[in-house]
């Protein structure tokens, strides 16, 4: 406990909350827009003024302390992640990785495509390998081979958690069945847990990381690690609310695009499930 103390008291003063459980988290910042995250270490919620104090903290953090998930409320602007598990007693074999993996990519291009065709020129829509970022992390844990894929997109947000779902089935529901079984799908919640890059959560020898199969599969691997985050912030980012017109006003134009297209793929989204 002492050496847990001497690793974080230097981090008491600054722009961070610490919260001892989920409900104080959530009541006192779900609706703050901040970088929240879990620490396993300290079994603490911790909620960051800015990202560059996270990345502060975690930088300055010894490996086997970073092991951190990000929370990413439910009704917040988010990526759609499709999250990918594979395990084997036996190492799978890089070509049948890359087969998987592009598999999964090449649909969730098409639902783009065929979804959201009306927006290409609003917003940042997905219509190539480049615009999705895939991270890792392979453990060997009592003799099997674990590995964990997650994909997400780089610059596109669904309005909440809820159209991520609905996409992620949308995804599911053209693959394979071999190959949807490989997807996770959460339990809805008020909030999901998402590892973030750079952090040991399940092994000290690998943290999770963008993947070296990205250059057999032509996916971005040069994105800000601001960038990686699933929730809709940047470091420059404020967000406002205009009560007069209800609608979200960003501080940056990327934002501002992102804010725009959220709206109308929110309605159309809506119109659909009611039609």
């Amino acid at each position: 406990m002492d050496e847990e103390k001497d690793i974080y008291k230097s981090w008491l003063t600054r722009n961070i909350t610490y919260c001892s459980d989920e409900q104080e988290m959530y009541i006192g910042y779900s609706k703050l827009k901040k970088l929240t995250v879990f620490d396993h270490y300290i079994d603490k919620y911790i909620v960051f003024d800015s990202l560059e104090a996270y990345w502060e903290m975690t930088d300055n953090t010894p490996t086997e302390y970073r092991c951190y998930e990000e929370v990413v409320f439910s009704d917040a602007p988010q990526s759609p992640v499709i999250e990918v598990c594979l395990s084997s007693t036996t190492r799978f074999s890089g070509t049948k990785i890359v087969e998987i993996l592009r598999t999964i990519l090449d649909v969730m291009l098409k639902i783009f495509r065929t979804h959201y065709t009306d927006y290409a020129n609003m917003a940042n829509i997905p219509s190539a390998l480049n615009d999705f970022v895939i991270m890792d992390e392979i453990v060997q844990r009592d003799g099997t081979w674990y590995y964990y894929f997650h994909i997400q997109t780089t610059s596109f947000y669904f309005p909440s958690y809820y159209y991520c779902a609905d996409f992620r089935e949308k995804v599911c529901d053209s693959l394979p069945i071999h190959i949807s079984s490989l997807i996770t799908r959460p339990t809805d919640y008020i909030f999901q847990l998402v590892g973030i890059s750079g952090s040991y959560l399940l092994s000290l020898e690998n943290h999770k990381r963008i993947t070296p199969y990205s250059q057999f599969l032509g996916t971005n691997t040069s994105v800000d690690r601001n960038n990686l985050f699933v929730s809709c912030f940047s470091a420059e980012l404020t967000l406002t609310m205009s009560m007069s017109q209800g609608t979200t006003l960003w501080s940056n134009s990327e934002s501002l695009l992102c804010s725009s297209v959220i709206e109308c793929i929110a309605d159309t989204v809506c119109v659909t499930k009611g039609s």
